[in-house]
């Protein structure tokens, strides 16, 4: 039960309800000084942070190590990712605000940032379920007590932060198309039962087309067998003159990996960048996860304003009755999933993706860093700058068209070679067919020739016969009277 009430907001360090100190950005002892919220959270990216974790985006990729032909996120748009995701918290509130210090500190030695981004190979010390992390002064140095808060009062007791480094690890897959990907974590419920589901139906398109091939395939090659390079290609010509089947069987043979292994994966098995970048700068505001300590959960009770803003701590907020464990309230746990349900805070998961403050957020946000004067608090609901990019339709159309395209190509080109050489083939045995044609009209004539020749012998020899007969008769005196006659 105390699981499902995980909707409001936990501060660092989350021990338990004996201990009410957090930890939390200062005002600067002197106004002029330009550090902590003083003149804005200076950061710095790592001089190698774009080129060690620009090869973890799949989106750049057409295949596991072949890459696009159009490169979507570069190093400019992991800077723009960076700077929206830290303006998700700063457009909330008038004291946050983040400076980019990386191009001074490339230039100059000894740069100190208030906040280091940077990345790391994955140890054994990490642990395998870590997309990111935010370590609070991780240079060793002890934490400063007492800081100022944002209405000018002294927090007694609560953590000073003054220097914390964001590390995201190298192995993880990342994206930036985050709009694209919300179409499907917005329509799946259950993402492994859903996962199941893709695969299997995009099987099932792939294996039929699979089956078309393999049976063209073997109808081909038994006709080369019975009837050599002729018979393939009599074969090919009828299969040929359905061109669409043979289309369709290109598409499906292409669509169904393409979308999956390269639009489909990405968006539910990979983290978005955008987000994890917003939720790691909760952390390094003094922010812990919501859903692993849920008996630590605290909503506002009492808007932020005049009356509240100089409850320095934690422990004078829930003794005045500004904020309490939500647990220990009596607003209706559904209302509070409704209104503040996916927390940004909530633990990074892949398909748990939140580049916006929830009214809870929100309300966190303006507690541990409160405000006296009316205009400048931001009351829920939180401003939100989002992108919408949608380039996961472009990379739909070309991870599916280029391939397809090419295939097309090859058919077509194959589907011209074939003709090609059954025209010359038909040409060949017109050819033929003249020469046999001529050589049986000549040896027409030449039969026709010879028994005309024939003809005339044999009447020359029934002449010589009956001459001979007539002759033979005259000499044993057997001529009839009317004299020989000759048929």
């Amino acid at each position: 039960a105390c699981h499902l009430l995980a909707v409001g907001w936990v501060n660092l360090p989350a021990e338990s309800r004996g201990n009410t100190r957090v930890g939390r950005w200062g005002l600067p002892q002197n106004a002029s000084d330009p550090f902590g919220l003083g003149g804005g959270i200076t950061f710095s990216l790592n001089r190698t942070f774009c080129r060690d974790i620009l090869p973890s985006f799949a989106e750049n990729y057409l295949f596991s190590t072949v890459p696009n032909i159009i490169q979507y996120v570069t190093c400019e748009e992991i800077n723009d990712s960076i700077r929206r995701a830290m303006l998700t918290w700063a457009t909330n509130h008038p004291y946050i605000h983040f400076v980019n210090i990386t191009k001074s500190c490339r230039l100059e030695n000894g740069c100190r940032p208030e906040l280091e981004v940077t990345t790391s190979a994955r140890t054994d010390e990490i642990g395998p379920n870590v997309a990111a992390f935010v370590q609070q002064h991780p240079d060793g140095l002890k934490f400063r007590f007492d800081p100022t808060t944002t209405a000018g009062d002294e927090a007694g007791g609560d953590y000073a932060i003054e220097h914390t480094r964001m590390t995201f690890l190298q192995d993880v897959c990342w994206y930036v198309d985050n709009t694209f990907c919300a179409l499907f974590h917005q329509s799946i419920v259950n993402f492994a039962q859903t996962t199941t589901l893709v695969r299997v139906l995009l099987f099932l398109l792939w294996d039929v087309a699979a089956l078309i091939f393999a049976y063209r395939t073997g109808k081909y090659l038994i006709a080369c067998s019975q009837a050599g390079w002729d018979g393939a290609s009599a074969e090919l010509m009828r299969t040929e003159a359905k061109l669409w089947q043979t289309l369709f069987m290109i598409f499906f043979l292409i669509a169904p990996p393409a979308f999956y292994f390269r639009v489909y994966v990405p968006c539910v098995e990979c983290y978005d960048f955008e987000a994890t970048v917003a939720h790691e700068i909760g952390h390094v505001l003094g922010f812990q996860h919501p859903d692993e300590f849920p008996e630590l959960d605290r909503v506002a009770v009492k808007p932020m304003g005049p009356k509240t803003c100089h409850y320095a701590t934690m422990s004078e907020q829930l003794k005045k009755k500004a904020i309490a464990y939500a647990s220990d309230t009596n607003i209706d746990p559904d209302m509070l999933r409704a209104t503040s349900g996916e927390s940004i805070m909530y633990s990074l998961t892949t398909n748990r993706a939140r580049t916006c403050l929830t009214d809870n957020d929100l309300d966190g946000l303006n507690y541990l860093y409160p405000q006296c004067q009316r205009m400048m608090i931001r009351q829920p609901p939180s401003l939100c700058v989002k992108s919408k990019r949608n380039i996961g339709w472009l990379r739909l159309a070309i991870t599916i068209a280029i391939p397809f395209a090419v295939a097309v190509v090859v058919v077509i080109s194959m589907s011209l070679l074939l003709q090609r050489r059954m025209r010359r083939r038909a040409s060949s045995l017109r050819l033929q067919e003249q020469l046999v044609r001529a050589m049986a009209q000549r040896r027409i004539s030449d039969l026709e020739h010879k028994q005309s020749t024939l003809y005339r012998q044999n009447k020359r020899l029934e002449a010589k016969v009956q001459r001979n007969r007539y002759k033979q008769m005259k000499e044993a005196g057997e001529v009839p009277a009317g004299g020989m006659r000759t048929s």
